[in-house]
This record gives structure tokens, C-alpha cells and sequence, in this order.
């Protein structure tokens, strides 16, 4: 993620009309939400002091994944930004299972732009519009995973400078709390991708507590110095530590903080959902 993926996004200039015609369909209603997330035998759970390598559309592109598939595999459901698909997910996420654990997944997160509205909010209620909008957009992303056979229990919101956001931290955190309520809504455990000081600037003092899956590790002796509080962010602690092995994106878990403690429960708490101001 982070530099590689969103430069390799700038080079696609051209999207199929037809997905942005489905999208727009897609997010213009709310979904039923009557599936449970995909199960299989192998444990949900990542066993700690294991690597693991994620991958996503822009290993789409050039058909290469990585020889070795170590110990678990998390694979993008979106195509680099929340309102977009990766169109390889169904074989990615079919491949992810030759691994020891179950796949996991993790979304692209952003903020809408300032002329987005919701018909579900009043014309002046810029929280209700942006926690709408990180509903509406996560309710279509776990539908296209559904519907690729790839809606894996455990999800990752990808939180990144690179992806659009604007300058109040309060509006931004009522995207990224929309976003964690329809997935433990839909019986997903939950945790979030980003960097301390990235954290910082697009959500300020937002706390949900989740597992963090941080990044720049530049090898995997530094990733194994990095499960610590000091690179922790949102309440959080480091449970996956991502660095660069070779040509892919490889993920060291951490001992002792074992991805099972990824949870349903209450990480929204704090945030209004509507009519709130920034502290």
C-alpha cells in the first residue's frame, strides 16, 4: 500500500463506465445484509511471529503474485480509493487460501468531496453526510466482496494521506467510524492500516481502539523493533508490522498481540454521528 499502490493508481486514468455506473447503483441504496462472512476450516487468527504478504489490484494488472504465500495473505477489496473495486479480488482472495490462515482483506478509506451530500441528513449537517458516506461506501464494498466470494471475517480500513481528506480531523473520523460500524454491523472483527503521524493529521484525537497494522519497517529485522506502543495510533496496538521484501508488501505479526483480539464491540464509542463540532 501506501506510495506504491497510490502511484500506480495515478498511472490508470481511464475507468470502465460501466463500474462507475454499477457503483453509483450500488451506492445509492442500502444493502441487506443477510450473508455471514466467509468461513472455512483454517483458523481466522494469524499466528504471531509469522509473515504474511498483502496484494491488491496492482498486482491485478501485471498477473504476478508472490511465489511464496508464507503464513497468510490480505488481499485490497477496492481499487485505491473507497468509491472503487479491485477486479481480481474473487482469484486473489481464492488464492490467499493456500495459505496457513484464512485470508483477510482491507479497504481503501477517503473522505468525500465538499459538494457530496446524503439524502439522509440535513443540507448543513456535514457529520451526518460524512458518516453516511463511510457507511454507504463500506455497505457496497462488503457487497462486491460477497458477491466474489471473498468477504473474509477479519477487515482492514486502509487510513492513508494519500487517498483525499480534508483539514478537520473531527469530519474525517466521522468517515472512518461510519465505516467501522456497518462492518461489525455485518458481523466483521475490525482493524485499521496507517502510520502514527498519518493517523494524526486525518483523525486527530479519534480513539475507536482497534488493532493496528502499521508500516514503514525497511526490512524485517526493523518490523520486529516496531510491535511496541511507540508506533501505535487511534488507542490501538501494533498487531502487524508491514515492510518491503522484494517486489511485494510483506507483514510481520507481532507476538503476543494476536489478531484475535480484532473486535465487534463498541470501537465506534465517543463519536456523534451527526450535529457534532470538532474539539
Amino acid at each position: 500500500m501506501l506510495l506504491r499502490k497510490h502511484a500506480a493508481f495515478a498511472a490508470r486514468t481511464l475507468a470502465p463506465l460501466v463500474l462507475l455506473c454499477l457503483f453509483a447503483a450500488i451506492a445509492g441504496q442500502r444493502p441487506a445484509f443477510a450473508q455471514s462472512p466467509e468461513t472455512d476450516p483454517k483458523s481466522h487468527d494469524i499466528i504471531p511471529g509469522t509473515t504474511g504478504v498483502d496484494v491488491s489490484w496492482p498486482q491485478c494488472d501485471s498477473q504476478q503474485l508472490p511465489a511464496d504465500i508464507l503464513g497468510f495473505a490480505i488481499i485490497g477489496v477496492n481499487g485505491g480509493r473507497i468509491t472503487s473495486y479491485n477486479h481480481c479480488l474473487k482469484g486473489q482472495f481464492e488464492w490467499a487460501k493456500r495459505a496457513p490462515a484464512s485470508p483477510q482483506v482491507y479497504m481503501n478509506t477517503n473522505a468525500p468531496k465538499p459538494d457530496y451530500v446524503h439524502p439522509d441528513c440535513l443540507p448543513e449537517d456535514a457529520y451526518c453526510h460524512a458518516y453516511r458516506y463511510g457507511r454507504t461506501h463500506t455497505a457496497a464494498a462488503v457487497e462486491w466482496a460477497r458477491a466474489n466470494d471473498a468477504d473474509a471475517l477479519n477487515w482492514w480500513l486502509d487510513v492513508e494521506t494519500g487517498n483525499f481528506w480534508t483539514d478537520h480531523t473531527g469530519f474525517n473520523a466521522q468517515v472512518l467510524a461510519g465505516a467501522i460500524d456497518v462492518l461489525q454491523e455485518t458481523g466483521h472483527k475490525v482493524g485499521i492500516y496507517s502510520v502514527p503521524r498519518m493517523w494524526r493529521i486525518i483523525a486527530g484525537d479519534y480513539r475507536p481502539g482497534l488493532p493496528n497494522w502499521t508500516a514503514g519497517a525497511a526490512d524485517l529485522a526493523e518490523a520486529k523493533t516496531r510491535c511496541t506502543d511507540q508506533y501505535a495510533f487511534g488507542g490501538g496496538k501494533v498487531v502487524l508490522v508491514q515492510y518491503v521484501s522484494e517486489e511485494f508488501d510483506t507483514n510481520y505479526a507481532c507476538p503476543g498481540n494476536i489478531i484475535r483480539r480484532l473486535t465487534v464491540a463498541g470501537t465506534a464509542a465517543g463519536i456523534e454521528h451527526a450535529g457534532s463540532d470538532e474539539d
